[in-house]
């Protein structure tokens, strides 16, 4: 399958190991009006140069309805992994990630620094690199972010903003 390349996004240069040739770049179809074709996607697999990719499982369905079967190795992996995040939500306020890893560098600098993430529901999940870092600073509040309140609960699997 060719590579294909979108005229905005320009052209990614993947590294090619000797003795490979690198694709052939072709554009995109578009559509009647001159719109792009949300297909030239598929086409080909342009994550295989960065070892990604894509593949297909067929849904099982059981009742006419599809069902998806989780692997329970996998599940208690990634358990495991975000156990040792907390929930943030700062009352009255919508801070950024920037303005919330800000207060992370200035207030708790007695722990390694946390990965944030933000939700589009208006809350934060801060992921520490251990149990200790997690408990220190869920025990050390309450924390406040310009004088508004910074709710802290521990992740579990079924968090519930409300």
């Amino acid at each position: 399958m060719p590579y294909v390349v979108h005229k905005e996004y320009g052209e990614e240069k993947p590294s090619w190991g000797s003795g490979m040739q690198p694709p052939v770049l072709e554009e995109h179809p578009e559509t009647e009006k001159g719109k792009e074709a949300w297909t030239y996607l598929f086409q080909s697999n342009w994550l295989a140069p960065k070892r990604m990719t894509l593949n297909f499982i067929t849904p099982m369905m059981q009742n006419r309805e599809k069902v998806v079967k989780f692997c329970k190795k996998e599940v208690e992996l990634e358990t495991q992994k975000w156990k040792l995040a907390l929930n943030l939500y700062v009352v009255g306020a919508a801070p950024t990630i920037a303005s919330l890893e800000r207060y992370i560098v200035a207030k708790w600098n007695f722990i390694t620094k946390p990965i944030v993430y933000h939700h589009n529901d208006g809350y934060f999940l801060v992921q520490f690199s251990s149990l200790d870092d997690r408990d220190e600073v869920l025990y050390s509040g309450p924390h406040m972010l310009n004088n508004m309140p910074i709710i802290a609960k521990t992740w579990s699997l079924d968090f519930d903003l409300s």
